[in-house]
């Protein structure tokens, strides 16, 4: 049997779809909290999206694994993870959206730092500047 030569433009729409439901499912994942598993489909989405030549839409998905570390009680690895998605960034909306979220990031309250909650449940912690 010969090898199979997949089209360009139709491995970069295959692994675009693929980018658009590893993202999806590493948010379902983190609502049901199975953060482990969120982190892992988000990984083989910012795969995905490179090998769709997308790395905008990859960074936005670093951004969704921050949102995670800040929920998560980790806002140092939250920066960290948004320094990554500072370096892919190259469209103004996913600039802002990482910008935004290097905001939240730094602000957590340290009420919020002080555990990290359990892999099967997390206390959400309603916090902002004015109260």
């Amino acid at each position: 049997m010969g090898e199979v030569v997949v089209p360009p433009s139709l491995k970069a729409r295959v692994f675009a779809a693929t980018t658009d439901l590893a993202a999806l499912a590493g948010w379902v994942s983190h609502d049901c909290g199975r953060y482990a598993s969120a982190q892992r489909y988000w990984s083989y989405g910012i795969y995905a999206a490179s090998e769709a030549g997308q790395p905008d839409r990859g960074g936005e998905i670093v951004t969704r694994m921050s949102h995670q570390m800040i929920y998560l009680g980790r806002p140092g690895d939250a920066l960290g993870l948004l320094g990554v998605a500072a370096k892919r960034a190259r469209l103004p909306a996913v600039k802002a959206l990482v910008a935004s979220q290097t905001g939240r990031g730094g602000s957590t309250p340290p009420s919020a730092t002080s555990k990290v909650p359990s892999s099967t449940s997390a206390p959400r912690t309603s916090w902002s500047p004015t109260a």
